[in-house]
């Protein structure tokens, strides 16, 4: 999973300043109807990944896939969310760069080793 932390902020248009990107960002969080197919399509995606986990063998509880999947998608989309509010607030993608990165790593290593790390 790690591995794939960088191209997404790299190249996944996680970090994209560009007027363009913004406008879409702005009409995309501030349309109701366009929200609510986004959460519909996360959450299909979220389906997606727990039957893959379950078909492929890499786990067998139905529960714990959900879970699974669950976690890794709020994860993207809190990333997501935190880089897509420092470009809403006029941070450039380059001055927003270090602090995406310090997220994910944050994230992924609370992914990779639970909760016991952060929470005392």
């Amino acid at each position: 999973m790690r591995e794939h932390r960088r191209p997404a902020l790299d190249g996944g248009g996680l970090l994209n300043d560009t007027p363009r990107a913004s406008t879409f960002h702005h009409l995309l969080y501030t349309t109701p109807t366009l929200m609510a197919r986004l959460t519909g399509y996360m959450l299909d995606r979220e389906r997606d990944l727990a039957d893959e986990l379950l078909t492929s063998g890499g786990l067998s509880d139905e529960f714990v896939a959900r879970l699974v999947a669950a976690q890794v998608f709020g994860t993207q989309r809190i990333l997501a969310n935190h880089n897509a509010r420092d470009i809403r607030a006029g941070r450039s993608a380059d001055d927003t760069y270090p602090a995406a990165v310090a997220r994910a790593e944050t994230a992924f290593d609370l992914l990779e080793n639970g909760l016991a790390t952060y929470v005392g």
